[in-house]
């Protein structure tokens, strides 16, 4: 939010338009979830979808949006300029625990089972290359993990700025890549919050999602790091 904003909790967001990365992501359903437990319901205020980076700050900038709920490193760019505070903070995940209830399972792969299916050798080497790159991480440093990014990602050429972005949210990933346990059930409490017709459906949850692959890349050998 704006350092001057009168938003002070998620109660206060009627009236108010704010900013998401875009409509059905993640972040619009983490605002109306969060809206929902303060008694609003989608209507009483505005998603309006304004991506990330410069595109989110520009939107802030010019009043575009009252505040809104995005990632690093955009947080900590505008943290850093003092344009911007945090009014929640659901980086690390025992904020996001303490928020949601569990992890959130947010930043993960989407497939069609169909698709999935059909091409097990591509969906298996596309999930080696994540679960090894989580593993990496995991045993690196932040700095570390900054300088094996393009430079294009790191604002301004800051590079302390991205570290400690880096910093911030560490915990936000996981270590194994698999579901968290508790992931599933949080998520359709999310859903069925602001989509009631969802509540009277009946969902096997352990067919929305597969742990297979991830469970075969943990036994694989990761190639070493460059």
């Amino acid at each position: 939010m704006p350092t001057n904003s009168s938003i002070k909790s998620a109660a206060d967001f009627k009236g108010k338009t704010l900013g998401i990365t875009g409509t059905g992501s993640s972040t619009d359903f983490e605002l109306q979830y969060l809206a929902d437990k303060a008694g609003l319901k989608p209507s009483d205020f505005t998603r309006l979808p304004v991506g990330a980076g410069q595109t989110f700050i520009a939107s802030l900038q010019h009043g575009q949006i009252d505040g809104g709920i995005t990632s690093q490193p955009t947080i900590q760019t505008l943290l850093s300029s003092g344009q911007a505070k945090v009014l929640m903070d659901l980086q690390s995940l025992s904020e996001t625990t303490k928020a949601f209830g569990s992890a959130w399972p947010s930043t993960c792969v989407y497939m069609r089972t169909d698709y999935v299916k059909s091409h097990k050798d591509a969906v298996q080497k596309l999930v080696n290359s994540m679960v090894w790159t989580l593993k990496w991480m995991n045993t690196h440093s932040s700095a570390q993990i900054a300088a094996k990014l393009p430079s294009s990602y790191v604002p301004g050429g800051n590079m302390d700025q991205y570290v400690k972005a880096w910093d911030s949210t560490r915990t936000f990933y996981s270590t194994t890549g698999l579901m968290p346990a508790a992931g599933p059930k949080t998520m359709l409490k999310f859903l069925t919050a602001f989509t009631p017709d969802l509540a009277s459906k009946h969902i096997n949850l352990n067919a929305t999602f597969t742990n297979q692959f991830v469970a075969r890349a943990d036994k694989l050998t990761a190639p070493a790091a460059k």
